[in-house]
């Protein structure tokens, strides 16, 4: 079996240059370098939209509170941490922060660096809706940082953050838990080149659809035909039918199939215009020969509804689809996963 190791690289694929790093609503993977809670990201009931003080002022943006309404009603994590890796900048660094002010339910809270407050939050109230941006600078040593932003305990519902952005001479990175590089660049197609793949990946025979033989296991699948794990994989993305979740990730899918399949293309269609989407997740497939998964490609960054896969062919009866980041409602809501064999013309 050859399966090929699909990775993005290491630098930010983001609208930055070198030594700038814009984190946007909808970049929710690089909040969880050192937090265990996943970030809250909703779209904003109203959003401000357009050009604002400095920052985006787009429909998404995290949450956080430490409140039980803001735990209970909006899943929010108590903070938002990024570890920084200043070893190739140089001089002044930069860090702007795009708050949400006069949203209902908007209190306190603040900016941490290493520790030490470097901004406050001061969003209270209601009225006069908009975004500012929150500016400190500061001559950093070189090395990893820890850049927080908290609600403070006991002030309000929650604090709303619109994006994040980092600048200095030089390069800046983020780093995980481990030191290692926080990869932003998705493995998927662009969405021009899968537009233009949709029609011809439309007339082939989808291989990841479910026969009487087909057997599988979820770890996560909700107890009603039209929720649960097969609903992805009918073949049928407009039937309404959907893999539904109840729980935070990690979540993992492993099929059989009763025949070999060999495929180069991988299409998935999330729920909900985008909104509720897997962000970090991978396929493996199983290597009978080595008696191992192999990997196939692994998305360290979805930001598409319905991204598209594409790599060297790969033939197996066993795949493995593991999601370990979901964003807006944080539970599976998958509409369809599909394989296709377009080196092949399309057959098993």
């Amino acid at each position: 079996m050859r399966a090929a190791l699909v990775l993005a690289t290491l630098a930010l694929a983001l609208p930055a240059l070198a030594g700038e790093i814009l984190l946007q609503g909808d970049d929710p993977l690089a909040v969880v370098a050192s937090n265990p809670d996943r970030a809250s990201m909703a779209e904003g009931e109203r959003a401000l939209g357009g050009p604002d003080a400095g920052l985006p002022g787009d429909p998404w943006y995290y949450r956080i509170s430490v409140t039980d309404v803001g735990k209970r009603f909006y899943g929010t994590p108590d903070h938002m941490s990024l570890l920084v890796d200043t070893t190739a900048a140089r001089g002044e660094l930069s860090i702007e922060v795009g708050v949400y002010m006069g949203t209902y339910g908007s209190r306190n809270g603040e900016v941490l660096w290493d520790g030490q407050k470097i901004l406050d939050v001061n969003a209270y109230g209601r009225g006069n809706e908009r975004v500012e941006t929150l500016t400190h600078r500061l001559t950093p040593e070189p090395g990893v940082h820890e850049l927080r932003i908290a609600d403070r305990h006991g002030e309000g519902t929650y604090i709303t953050i619109d994006a994040i952005r980092l600048s200095a001479e030089g390069e800046l990175s983020l780093v995980d838990a481990d030191g290692l590089p926080i990869e932003l660049a998705s493995p998927s197609l662009p969405p021009g080149e899968a537009e233009a793949l949709a029609a011809e990946l439309d007339a082939l025979p989808n291989l990841a659809a479910f026969t009487d033989e087909t057997t599988w296991h979820a770890t996560e699948s909700f107890p009603v035909p039209t929720w649960d794990a097969r609903a992805a994989f009918d073949g049928d993305p407009d039937d309404g039918d959907y893999w539904a979740g109840g729980t935070p990730a990690p979540h993992a899918i492993v099929v059989n199939y009763p025949e070999p399949i060999s495929f180069d293309t991988n299409r998935i269609v999330w729920m909900d215009g985008g909104t509720n989407r897997g962000v970090v997740y991978g396929l493996e497939a199983w290597d009978a020969d080595e008696g191992r998964w192999e990997l196939v490609y692994h998305d360290p960054h979805n930001l598409r509804e319905s991204p598209v896969y594409v790599f060297e062919p790969v033939t197996t009866t066993r795949i493995r689809f593991t999601m370990l980041e979901l964003t807006g409602q944080q539970r599976v809501l998958m509409k369809a996963f599909e394989l296709y064999d377009r080196a092949g013309g399309g057959g098993q």
